[in-house]
């Protein structure tokens, strides 16, 4: 009976090794993956910010290039009218 109880003792420890251990491995590659889908999220999220800066820069380049446009437009009617101008 005494040799049975250290055959089962020992069976027991050496699963709970293995089990722990594998708890472990498994934890570690988790957490490795989640690291590197966050990194890659906050990337696409800062690569969406620009693009949206460069198209809000760009309306307002060309609502700025329009407002020149009106501009020189109103100057040479003006001028059409006014020679001295």
């Amino acid at each position: 009976m005494k040799i049975f109880n250290n055959i089962l003792l020992a069976s027991i420890v050496l699963s709970a090794i293995g089990i722990i251990t594998a708890g472990g491995l498994v934890g570690w590659q988790a957490s490795s993956i989640e690291a590197t889908t966050i990194e890659k999220r906050a990337f696409s999220q800062l690569v969406a910010i620009r693009e949206i800066q460069i198209a809000t820069a760009s309306k307002e380049q060309s609502m700025v290039v329009n407002e020149i446009n009106k501009n020189v437009t109103e100057i040479a009617r003006l001028a059409h009218f006014n020679p001295r101008l």
